[in-house]
């Protein structure tokens, strides 16, 4: 189980594979992730949070992947809608199989057959959180953190 408080911070951290998809493109920013995916898996000493992070920083670089490639498509309303059921679809192959494969990382133990949707349900909540606090990231704190971090 992974507590709250290090959930946030895993989270905040897999952020910067944002940060290094749009400060310098696709390609470096799969460097990037891939870079710090194998270093955290290396020397990280809790594999259970490497892997989380490395999830969380999947989702971000192909979130801002696909938004690149949905940017160039027709008007604005389709293009936002479009975009948020691949999202969706996105973090549900992330999520479902971890609920499926590894269901003792969310400790469903004696609860039930009705446990595991309800963690499926916390986890679609969790996934609109996670993805406008991403959001909110990008637009307010890293455009007025990103003076002070000469990066090209």
């Amino acid at each position: 189980i992974v507590e709250s408080s290090t959930l946030f911070f895993l989270s905040a951290a897999s952020f910067l594979t944002g940060i290094g998809v749009r400060e310098y493109g696709i390609r470096t920013g799969g460097v990037f992730f891939l870079a710090s995916a194998l270093v955290s898996f290396f020397v990280g000493p809790n594999k259970l949070y490497c892997m989380t992070c490395t999830l969380l920083s999947f989702y971000i670089y192909m979130r801002e992947f696909l938004f690149d490639k949905i940017e160039e498509k027709g008007n604005y309303l389709r293009k936002r809608k479009l975009f948020l059921l691949i999202k969706w679809i996105l973090f549900n192959v992330c999520y479902i199989p971890l609920l499926l494969f590894f269901p003792f990382l969310f400790s469903f133990g004696e609860k039930g057959k009705a446990w595991p949707w309800l963690v499926f349900m916390i986890g679609q909540f969790g996934f609109f959180v996670y993805d406008k606090a991403y959001d909110y990231f990008q637009s307010f704190v890293w455009e007025r953190w990103r003076k002070h971090f000469p990066l090209k």
